[in-house]
C-alpha cells in the first residue's frame, strides 16, 4: 500500500517536517491516535510525547518529541500538527 497521508509539523520557528506516510501516531490528551488517509476529520489537543511517522505499517521512519500542541486531521488525507 502506498504512503498517502500528507503530514506537516510546524513549530513557531517554522516547518519541522513535511512528507507523506502510511500512518502517523500522535499523543493526544486522551491517548495515542493512529491517523491514516481518509481518517475522520477532527481537531485534537496534544500532550507531551512522540509523534511517530511510519513509512508503511511496519517501518517507523521519523520520531518527533513534543511538549504540546494541536493537530487537525482533514478527511482528504492531511494531518497538520502545530507544536510549541
Amino acid at each position: 500500500m502506498a504512503a498517502n497521508l500528507l503530514v506537516e509539523i510546524i513549530s513557531p520557528t517554522g516547518m519541522i517536517f513535511k512528507g507523506n506516510c502510511q500512518i502517523a501516531v500522535i499523543p493526544s490528551v486522551d491517548g495515542e491516535i493512529g491517523v491514516m488517509k481518509d481518517h475522520q476529520s477532527f481537531i485534537v489537543k496534544l500532550k507531551k510525547g512522540e509523534i511517530k511517522i511510519f513509512k508503511d505499517t511496519q517501518t517507523q521512519s521519523h520520531v518527533f518529541n513534543i511538549e504540546n500542541g494541536f493537530a487537525e486531521i482533514e478527511n482528504h488525507g492531511k494531518l497538520l500538527v502545530l507544536i510549541d
